[in-house]
């Protein structure tokens, strides 16, 4: 976003000027933030390529495996952090994708790692968006709704010339005092609860 121009009244130039001046400071500040959340982003890559070696030399299979998967996972979640990064520093280019096939991708992958998910068949679907940032929002729904609602089924609707995708569970929901809260920075619902299941909640991301 371009700084507001200058001109005009005393009383509108005074207002452009406050208004460049906390815009540039708010750019400043998210420029800093996001460079050391790059920092703390990177720095596990190195461990964890340590622990997958090590992991490899457990005899135990099943416990091979898991420990494999959870790093495996925690190399996702890192790779995840460092794609939004690079997306933010450089906007993604628009083009052509299959939404059924993406989805039905993400399915697939994560139900390798123990979630029950089920995409229900539309066909072929072509849509013009930004595919890595859709994938990695619709990867958190389903990853969340295989997590929190034991089984999950998503499927794609039509209606009037729009596209919706129903992400459906069997999990407990979100309470209606709770909705707003959740888009909140770093609100998990899960604190109040007997269990924690990780994550930095829904709203962590700008919405």
């Amino acid at each position: 976003m371009d700084d507001l121009p200058e001109t005009g009244p005393l009383e509108l130039q005074s207002s452009a000027r406050a208004f460049n001046l906390m815009h540039g400071r708010l750019e400043r500040y998210v420029r800093d933030r996001t460079a050391m959340l790059a920092a703390v982003s990177h720095d596990p890559r190195t461990p964890i390529t340590s622990l997958r070696l090590q992991a490899e030399l457990v005899e135990d299979e099943n416990s091979r495996t898991k420990l494999l998967a959870a790093l495996a996972e925690m190399q996702r979640m890192t790779e995840d952090t460092l794609a939004f990064i690079r997306e933010d520093a450089q906007r993604e280019e628009t083009r052509t994708i299959d939404l059924h096939a993406l989805i039905d991708s993400l399915a697939a992958d994560l139900s390798d790692l123990g979630h029950e998910l089920t995409v229900l068949d539309f066909g072929r679907v072509l849509v013009s968006c930004r595919p890595v940032a859709l994938r990695r929002a619709f990867r958190n729904l389903l990853e969340n709704a295989g997590a929190h609602g034991v089984r999950a089924t998503a499927q794609i609707a039509a209606d009037d010339g729009r596209l919706h995708v129903v992400i459906e569970d069997d999990g407990p929901g979100i309470p209606d005092a709770d909705m707003e809260r959740v888009f909140e920075p770093f609100v998990r619902l899960d604190e109040t609860r007997s269990r924690d299941t990780g994550g930095a909640g829904l709203g962590c991301r700008a919405r």
